[in-house]
């Protein structure tokens, strides 16, 4: 699950263990699965990692940004789109090679691929409504 924030909210729970938190998304362990939640903006950049991975942009367009920023109503040209980003848990980094195989031949856009030092793979497609899909194996957060 993936949710977009401002800055003015925040949240306390005794269910909820603080597992990993930079600028632009802070990840919490619940039990064997994971609440991420984003900065509202930050995302929007594909992110380079020192190992050659790439996470590709989410979150709002700019265009929809501003409107959810802005104080007046000048809502400009661009088409405006979510692109929200949502993740399928598999098993095996095996696993994602072969979801990887199978949206290739399905002419599925792959937008990135990211191999992390606890082991776990992730691929990142595009989906009909221009979301960012991803399948990840176990090996991606310290409690999955």
């Amino acid at each position: 699950m993936a949710l977009y924030l401002d800055s003015t909210l925040s949240i306390s729970s005794s269910s909820l263990s603080l597992t990993h938190s930079q600028p632009r998304i802070s990840a919490f362990s619940l039990g064997s699965t994971a609440l991420l939640l984003f900065q509202l903006g930050l995302t929007s950049a594909d992110t380079h990692t020192p190992n050659g991975g790439l996470i590709p942009g989410h979150g709002p367009t700019e265009s929809l940004l501003a409107s959810l920023l802005a104080t007046s109503t000048d809502k400009g040209p661009e088409e405006v789109k979510l692109k929200q980003h949502f993740c399928l848990a598999v098993a095996t980094p095996q696993d994602v090679s072969k979801w990887d195989s199978h949206l290739r031949k399905s002419k599925v856009k792959i937008t990135g691929r990211m191999e992390l030092e606890r082991g776990g793979r992730s691929v990142y497609f595009e989906d009909l409504d221009g979301h960012v899909g991803e399948v990840g194996s176990r090996g991606i957060w310290e409690h999955y």
